[in-house]
Formats: C-alpha cells, sequence, structure tokens
C-alpha cells in the first residue's frame, strides 16, 4: 500500500524543517568573521568590517547557535533528511530545495507545474524573473525617449498589476478552499459569502 497520506504529510514537514535547520546554520557560519572580511574588503574596496563581525561575543554566539542546530539534526528522525540534504546537494554551493527531497521537483517552475499551477508561476514570478536576471531583453526596453531612442524600462511600474491581482484574489481562494475542505469542511457555508465577493471583484480586474 505504500505510505499513508498523513505519514507523506509529515516527511515533507519535516525536510522543510532540516532544510530551514541547515539554512539557519550556514547564514551563522557566514557571518564568521574570517568569511566577512575578504567578502567586505572585496565589495568595499578595503573598508573595515562593521564592528559587530569583529565582537568575539557576537563571534561566540554565531558559534555556539550553529553548534546547537546542527546538534538537531543528530536527531534519528532528522538524521537521514539531513543526509539526503547531503546527498542531493553534491559539488553545488546551495543546499537543494526542501521539497526536492525524496524525488520532488528541483525548481519552482517544476512545482507549479506538479500542482497545475504554471500559469501563476508564470504570471507572478516567470516574467519578472526574466526581465531581473537580463534573460528578456524586451523586457529591458521601456518607451520612446523624448530627445530619441529608447528609455530604459522602470524597475516597478502598474502594468499586469489588474491581471496580477486578479490572480492573486482566485488563488487565495482556491488555497483558502482546498484547506477548509480537508481540515474543517463543516465551515465551509462560512467561506462561501467572502468567495462570492472576492469572485466579483476579481471580475472586475483585467
Amino acid at each position: 500500500m505504500g505510505a499513508t497520506l498523513e505519514e507523506k504529510r509529515d516527511e515533507r514537514g519535516l525536510a522543510y524543517i532540516v532544510g530551514e535547520i541547515r539554512k539557519r546554520a550556514a547564514e551563522a557560519d557566514t557571518f564568521a568573521t574570517a568569511v566577512v572580511q575578504p567578502w567586505f574588503t572585496a565589495m568595499t574596496g578595503g573598508m573595515n568590517v562593521p564592528a559587530p563581525f569583529t565582537d568575539p561575543a557576537f563571534q561566540q554566539g554565531l558559534a555556539a547557535e550553529a553548534t546547537q542546530l546542527r546538534s538537531r539534526l543528530l536527531s534519528p528522525e532528522m538524521q537521514p533528511i539531513d543526509a539526503a540534504f547531503t546527498k542531493l546537494r553534491g559539488r553545488q554551493p546551495y543546499d537543494p530545495n526542501w521539497y526536492a527531497i525524496d524525488g520532488g521537483p528541483a525548481r519552482v517552475r517544476q512545482l507549479a507545474d506538479s500542482v497545475g499551477l504554471a500559469a501563476s508561476y508564470e504570471l507572478f514570478y516567470g516574467d519578472a524573473s526574466d526581465v531581473m536576471h537580463g534573460t528578456n531583453i524586451g523586457g529591458q526596453i521601456g518607451g520612446a525617449h523624448p530627445r530619441g531612442g529608447q528609455s530604459v524600462a522602470p524597475l516597478r511600474s502598474a502594468q499586469m498589476a489588474g491581471q496580477v491581482g486578479r490572480r492573486a484574489i482566485l488563488d487565495v481562494i482556491e488555497v483558502y478552499q482546498l484547506v477548509i475542505a480537508m481540515i474543517r469542511p463543516s465551515d465551509q457555508a462560512y467561506l462561501n459569502p467572502y468567495v462570492a465577493r472576492w469572485s466579483g471583484i476579481a471580475a472586475t480586474l483585467r
């Protein structure tokens, strides 16, 4: 029969917790003076590292925090998942996403596809990501410049605000309906008026 739904939920929840513990421990390591000093010098051209990062008490606290966090990963329930993170990470500089553990999707796009929300991913993140990372040349170009040539597109604009707002409302409604149906089905009647109200608002956004 395989694992029950409850067991898979517990495993996924534990993977999320282990991922966060590993992330916090890595952040504590990153703030160590020996790590911060060369990075800060390279970024600022030789300015002194801010005082907190050279304060012995601050550094001792960071080291104690990292040790305490990693000790949690030694528990019998977390150790196998911690090992799975390490194996999946391989030689990459960063940990994989928590949902990639145990054969899960490795990227946010794949995660969106797996739950039928690829369109929402593209609307909320895909286009903006292309512009931010410079992979969409058209997204870098604004309107015609008054003195000739093309202007640069603004970092923030109201373009597609209506579509994004509409999609956000509909996605929130869907999430709440799924949660209520799974956890508190007897409360569905209380949710219906809000669904009707916000669906009407979403319908006005274009």
